[in-house]
């Protein structure tokens, strides 16, 4: 068999298969069979090729769709199966919750009005309670309603207060004789008309001022004179007290030690624009006097714009007196 006869033969077998295994294509031939098969798998073509319903456009474009798994939770989705009730209050509820609301507001702006009320009178009475009281001496007498020594008792008396003043009324003047020695017990400002105006004289039997220890005292404006002390302090004994002594004579006065001022170990001592003279330190139990005018006895002591003159120191039991 030649070679063009087998390669005849073959393709006359091929058209016998093809004919039988597409019979309906064979007219068509090979192409036609593809565009049947075509339009068979995707039916929109022909709707895209403008063979369609007119205003319809399908893209050709191929349509991307990605490759990651959409992962969807097991887990379940719980609904209530409650059904909401819907909140009812009546009339009459809703108006007394409305009438609640505006006494308690009113409870709430009266009860803060009455704190304040209350912590202002507090603090009021205690700034009264706190606050100076003035003392003033209407007379000259020794004791009594309106003199010094009464004025000094109620000084002392008024502890509630850091301290207090006393001053003299006008007309108050010449000399307040003492018939006991003025102790001061409290903080407290005298303040005098002047040393020129009004003595206080001890009548040469009592030391006229005691300051006790921790007060703070000052003393202007007037004379202290005549004061007697076996002791310390004719005029003055500051027993531990911080003393102002101002604008002031002492004069006349007579103790064992200090005839004019005493100031202990403890005591602070300020003297200014004051005048001490004429006073004297007698001694006491066979010792000498010491401080005819001022004896400061290892206490804190100041004087400025004074005059310190004619002070005496006696000696006792053979002993020179000092000062």
């Amino acid at each position: 068999m030649t070679t063009s006869t087998f390669a005849s033969r073959v393709l006359a077998l091929c058209s016998v298969v093809r004919r039988r295994s597409f019979p309906t294509q064979a007219k068509e031939g090979w192409n036609g069979w593809k565009r049947s098969q075509v339009s068979k798998t995707r039916p929109f073509d022909k709707l895209r090729a403008g063979s369609g319903a007119p205003g319809v456009h399908l893209s050709s474009r191929p349509i991307s769709l990605s490759s990651r798994p959409v992962s969807l939770s097991s887990r379940p989705i719980r609904l209530s199966s409650r059904p909401k009730r819907k909140s009812v209050i009546p009339t009459e509820v809703r108006s007394q919750q409305r009438t609640n609301a505006v006494e308690g507001s009113a409870f709430s702006v009266l009860s803060f009005a009455s704190a304040l009320l209350l912590t202002v009178f507090i603090l009021l009475a205690a700034a009264s309670a706190h606050a100076q009281t003035t003392y003033t001496v209407t007379n000259t007498n020794s004791s009594g309603t309106g003199s010094l020594a009464a004025a000094v008792a109620s000084v002392d008396a008024d502890t509630g207060t850091p301290g207090d003043t006393i001053d003299f009324a006008s007309g108050v003047t010449g000399t307040i004789t003492l018939g006991s020695t003025l102790t001061l017990s409290h903080n407290v400002t005298i303040t005098g008309p002047g040393a020129n105006l009004l003595t206080i004289s001890g009548n040469k039997l009592y030391e006229v001022f005691l300051i006790n220890s921790g007060v703070t005292a000052s003393i202007s404006g007037l004379t202290i004179a005549n004061g007697n002390s076996v002791g310390y302090g004719g005029g003055i004994e500051n027993n531990g007290g911080t003393l102002t002594v101002s604008n002031s004579t002492l004069s006349g006065n007579t103790a064992g030690v200090g005839g004019g001022i005493y100031n202990s170990s403890s005591g602070t001592l300020t003297v200014s624009n004051s005048t001490i003279s004429g006073n004297t330190a007698n001694g006491s139990g066979g010792f000498p006097g010491f401080g005819g005018g001022i004896e400061n006895n290892g206490g804190t002591l100041t004087v400025s714009n004074s005059t310190i003159s004619g002070n005496t120191a006696n000696g006792s039991g053979g002993f020179p007196g000092f000062g």
